[in-house]
């Protein structure tokens, strides 16, 4: 399979239905950001391997009630590799195609807030590497490692911006783009 690069970039790009899927709420596209406040959003793009960067802003530091997932999705299959956000709880977590799940709770850094920070996913089957500006904070590998392909995903539940950068999907194996 030929590895690819891929980019998305919310000033060049704005908002495109033909290559997101509004999975809930309204997205909007401003400036060189896209914002999600009680929206989720999935791209049509199908991918087994790669390296994803993605560029967020977190408006506030984790709480009670806040709901908040972001990195590689599969909604069809349930398997994943993303940084949540459940209520106080911060915490990277993996999911394979069977349900077998395993997950790390992070420590949050107040400094996060309302900078841009880099959020970091290299994924195989079989392993995940989280990455927070260039520092490792977990290495999954194993059975639980999602093996089917999976689309950049954003969600935020909470009614504030959180505020979608762009990534950088690097080495990927793409297997479908709608």
């Amino acid at each position: 399979m030929e590895l690819k690069n891929r980019y998305y970039d919310p000033k060049r790009d704005g908002y495109d239905a033909t290559r997101w899927f509004t999975v809930g709420g309204t997205p909007t596209a401003a400036s060189d950001q896209l914002t999600l406040n009680q929206s989720a959003i999935i791209e049509r793009c199908d991918v087994v391997r790669g390296d994803l960067s993605m560029r967020m802003f977190i408006p506030a530091v984790p709480t009670s009630g806040d709901s908040r997932e972001f990195g590689m999705k599969n909604l069809s299959s349930g398997a994943y590799a993303t940084f949540q956000i459940a209520d106080a709880v911060f915490y990277t977590v993996i999911s394979d195609q069977s349900g077998n799940t395993d997950s790390l709770t992070l420590s949050f850094n107040s400094a996060w807030i309302n900078t841009e920070v880099t959020f970091r996913i290299v994924f195989s089957p079989n392993y995940v590497k989280f990455v927070i500006n260039d520092s490792p904070v977990a290495v999954f590998g194993g059975i639980k490692c999602p093996r089917t392909p999976m689309s950049v995903y954003v969600s935020n539940a909470n009614a504030d911006a959180l505020l979608f950068k762009g990534y950088d999907l690097l080495g990927a194996a793409i297997t479908g783009i709608a």
